[in-house]
């Protein structure tokens, strides 16, 4: 899916593709692209993490892939 069609979907829009080798690419829109690449996790479970959002002055849940949730747990 192209970076724009992504930042239209907005906050938590979710793409990914596998390989028959079991290596997952997983780009995820928060207030940036991100991109992550695992042969261990990938997409699911997809759980609601908080997130600030400037507009509406409050937090709110988004959809946050598995992949991402354990990166930010274990690097951040």
């Amino acid at each position: 899916m192209p970076s724009s069609e992504l930042k239209r979907k907005g906050r938590g829009a979710t793409d990914f593709r596998c390989t028959k080798d079991k290596l997952c690419v997983v780009k995820w829109f928060d207030n940036r692209e991100v991109i992550l690449a695992s042969t261990c996790k990938c997409v699911d479970p997809v759980e609601p993490v908080r997130r600030w959002d400037k507009k509406q002055r409050q937090f709110i849940d988004v959809p946050c892939p598995q992949i991402v949730k354990e990166y930010n747990q274990f690097m951040g």
